[in-house]
């Protein structure tokens, strides 16, 4: 049996593109099942990513109507499934913004390939599949973490067995929809085997460099070390993906997987994309410990938003010593009672401004990760949310506007109020207003952003101040100017920040200044 594992393009509007930084990094998910698949015998295994794939992927590729795709043509996609001949294909659909592209894959399939199963799985699938089984060119939805579950569902497809009593997969028999719930999840990942990334480019990766987050060298690859989250925050969806029951991997096994990228991949830096690794704080100490032992020189970074809850001091000295510069923290509002009874997080604003506090006397860097439209907030709460993001002098803010994914319990508030209509998948995007209630306007939702981040990332940077860190201030306007090179406020905020290191450089008695 042919297996082909497929990451779809990414299509958007020219004008997000405008706003939003690249990100191309290499897909875990399924190089975690084709790992598996590996080990349950089977070898003749190939994953496409059709974004690093791309040689003009940075630049993308024009449609028409005033949309841009970045990934392989649907021409060298036909060209790939031609050559390959699979009998079966998975299809990874992260998100709800790729839902067409992936459902594009599909058709091209089918039509190539009439006979070729195809199977989708993510967070979108797993949370809408009535409506992607709708789609005539996909057979079998895995729901949730999908590792044993393709593996099952590709013995079953061998042997001729029946679906039914497969846990955590969707189908369609005949005219009817059959969704197997899943009972279960993997209760010992450390059994599940690393990442299958021969299978991956891994080389081109490291040249394009795309991270998620803050990184110092292109020298860099993603890592998951733990799964679940027992918190229920009401616009996340982590619960169905992985579960509410907190599962990690042992110090030990991290450690492994961490040696081994330093010496088959040369990898200086870690990313960290656990949706909380510090929440047994024992584990996560050992684990930097460990590091600690090894006296490797690479760095780590938590692009992710690690839970405030879970920060003490001694973590974070830890996560110094072992070369963290840069940790996500998700905030969320600036209202308590937002946070109690809107969002649903076990959160104290106390507690913020503490650990915001102990990243800066450690030398950090801060990135706090904020909220607006929640049904329940009023435009005053989202005021609240920028004063009080200003008292935290976070080196950073992610503002995001509040999205009704599918699977959150935020999504089901909004199709039962009538805060939405309906929703084009392909534009639901954090920074994209949707949601209306009778205390604010999408439009009113849209400036409120808009004004956040120009106020506290550019016109009233902390790092700009006195005693603020200049150097950061120049990394991270360029860093814009980068993804945004047209972004007059990234370009004013650079200008006046080399500005400032040259008046201090002038009254130190230097010379001359380094453009970085």
């Amino acid at each position: 049996m042919n297996i082909l594992l497929v990451y779809p393009p990414k299509t958007m509007t020219k004008s997000f593109k405008k706003l939003t930084r690249h990100t191309i990094i290499p897909p875990l998910g399924l190089a975690y099942i084709a790992a598996v698949l590996r080990e349950g015998g089977f070898h003749n295994i190939k994953i496409v990513d059709c974004l690093i794939e791309d040689p003009e992927v940075l630049e993308g590729h024009e449609l028409e109507e005033g949309y841009v795709r970045y990934g392989l043509t649907d021409d060298k996609i036909k060209e790939i499934i031609q050559d390959y001949d699979p009998d079966l294909v998975g299809v990874s659909i992260p998100f709800s913004m790729s839902h067409y592209d992936a459902l594009n894959i599909c058709k091209i399939i089918k039509e190539l390939k009439p006979l070729c199963k195809v199977v989708v799985g993510g967070s979108h699938p797993t949370n809408a599949p009535e409506l992607i089984l709708k789609n005539p060119y996909v057979d079998f939805i895995t729901l949730g973490e999908s590792e044993y579950t393709f593996l099952d569902l590709v013995r079953s497809m061998l042997t001729g067995a029946t679906y039914k009593d497969i846990s955590g997969i969707a189908y369609k028999d005949e005219n009817r929809i059959i969704i197997n719930p899943k009972l279960s999840f993997i209760e010992d990942i450390d059994k599940i085997p690393f990442p299958a990334r021969d299978l991956l480019p891994m080389q081109k990766y490291i040249d394009i460099n795309c991270p998620q987050g803050d990184s110092k060298t292109k020298y860099n690859t993603t890592i998951i070390t733990s799964r679940g989250c027992p918190y229920d925050c009401s616009f996340c969806t982590t619960k169905t993906m992985s579960g509410k029951k907190f599962r990690a991997r042992s110090a030990d096994n991290v450690l492994a997987e961490i040696k081994f990228l330093i010496k088959e991949y040369n990898i200086k830096e870690f990313h960290i994309e656990d949706d909380n690794m510090t929440l047994n704080n024992k584990r996560a100490i050992e684990i930097f410990d460990k590091i600690i032992k090894e006296k490797s020189d690479i760095s780590l970074v938590f692009p992710m938003g690690t839970a405030i809850t879970t920060l003490t001091e001694e973590i974070i000295i830890r996560m110094k010593q072992v070369g963290v510069f840069s940790l996500s923290i998700a905030v969320e509002s600036g209202n308590q009672e937002v946070i109690d009874k809107i969002i649903g997080k076990p959160l104290k604003l106390e507690k913020v401004k503490q650990v915001a506090n102990w990243l800066r006397k450690h030398k950090i860097k801060s990135k706090g990760f904020f909220i607006f439209g929640m049904p329940g907030e009023t435009k005053e709460n989202m005021q609240q949310t920028i004063d009080y993001a200003k008292e935290l002098k976070l080196d950073w803010c992610g503002f995001a506007i509040a999205t009704p994914l599918p699977g959150s319990r935020l999504y089901e508030l909004c199709k039962e109020k009538g805060y939405i209509g309906d929703i084009d998948w392909s534009n639901l995007y954090l920074n994209q207003a949707t949601i209306s209630t009778n205390e604010f306007t999408p439009k009113e939702v849209a400036e409120i952003y808009k004004k956040a981040n120009i106020e506290l990332n550019f016109k009233e940077n902390p790092n700009l101040k006195p005693g603020g860190d200049i150097d950061q201030a120049i990394m991270d306007f360029k860093r814009v100017i980068e993804m945004a090179p047209s972004h007059t406020w990234a370009h004013l905020c650079l200008a006046k920040a080399y500005l400032i290191k040259t008046k201090k450089m002038i009254k130190y008695g230097k010379s001359s200044i380094h453009s970085g």
